[in-house]
Parts: structure tokens; sequence; C-alpha cells
């Protein structure tokens, strides 16, 4: 096995695979957060864009019938394509990527790895900096923030609970495992929402 198929191999079962792991691993513990978050608050939790967007498609039946539209509601194969392949690719550029760079350009004369290595396959060092945890904290936070923007402005009455838990797994994911597995955790959990629908 040459140099290039082993670095290949290590790739797709180190980075890839333990970014599925804790994609499919965080759906649960944020349908829990969620629904005790709810119970807690009397919030709505969730995604408030997804939530207008499942509304919009509902805008035809009766007022009464809205809610019940909503609950039937069944993604499109262009949502779904966008939710498991567009948006995990697009974010995780944005809310990990940049940040990680940032972080990198930051601790530049600390750091041993280049920023595009440390995108690629994540640091070596087996814990987290300073910097590291404060572009964490920021880019958790401007990630769960962005799903409460809606066509109609900010929505102060939903609690982005999923998105801020993954938020912080996907940072670590990106730091230590590199960008691909942040990207292969958020396909995954998107993946594992949408397939809630299609039961």
């Amino acid at each position: 096995m040459t140099h290039g198929e082993v670095s290949r191999r290590n790739f797709l079962m180190g980075s890839l695979g333990t970014g599925v792991v804790a994609g499919a691993a965080l759906f649960g513990p944020s349908v829990f957060l969620a629904i005790g978050t709810r119970e807690l608050t009397d919030y709505d939790v969730g995604n408030a864009g997804q939530t207008e967007y499942e509304e919009a498609q509902c805008s035809s039946a009766a007022n009464e019938d809205i809610q019940n539209c909503v609950k039937e509601w069944k993604p499109s194969m262009s949502f779904i394509f966008d939710a498991v392949i567009t948006a995990p690719l697009y974010e995780e550029m944005a809310y990990r990527g940049l940040a990680s760079l940032a972080v990198d350009v930051l601790e530049c004369p600390e750091r041993r790895e280049s920023p595009l290595d440390v995108l690629a396959h994540g640091t070596t060092m087996p814990t987290f900096s300073a910097a590291e945890i404060a572009g964490g904290i920021a880019s958790t936070l401007l990630f769960a923030d962005a799903h409460n923007y809606t066509s109609r402005g900010y929505n102060m009455h939903t609690i982005p609970m999923a998105q801020t838990l993954s938020g912080a797994v996907f940072w670590g994911l990106a730091r230590k495992r590199g960008l691909p597995a942040s990207i292969a955790a958020h396909s995954t959990g998107n993946f594992m929402a949408v397939a809630s629908y299609l039961r």
C-alpha cells in the first residue's frame, strides 16, 4: 500500500468516519435537550427559518389546519439536497472554516501546522488553546443565531438548542479532525433530522 493510499484510508476511516458517528450520536441528545428546553421555558425550539419555510408550504391550508399541515409536512427532494449537501458545505466553511483560519492566524507563532493543514486534517494538539475556545464560542453562537433569522426578521421566540449543541461539537471536530469531519457530522445530523420527517 502506497503512502497516498494509506492517507486516503486514514482520511476516510478517521476524519469522515468520526464525523458520521458524531453526527448520528448528536441526534438523540439534541432532541432530548430540545424537548426539555421547550418544557422548561415555554419557548419554541429549533430552526426558526425552517419553521417559517414549513408554514409557507402550508399557507394554502385554512388557518386552523396550518398546525396539522406543518406536522404532516414532507420535505421535497430539493429541500433534502439542500439540508444534507449544500447547507453543511456552506455553513461549515463559513462558521468553522473561517473561524478556524482566524484562530490560526492569531496563533501563528505558536503553531507548527499551516492553517490549511489544520482545515484539512485538524491540529495535532490534544487540548484546546484559549484562542480555540474563544473561536469556538463565537463560531457556535453565530451558527446558532443564524438559524433564528426569517424573512420577517430575527425570531426572539425560538431557542436554537440543537444548533448550539451541534455547533460546539462541529467546532471541536473541525479543529481536531479537520473540516471534512465537521462537514460529515453536519450532513449526517441534517440527514437524520430530515429522515424524521419521512416516517
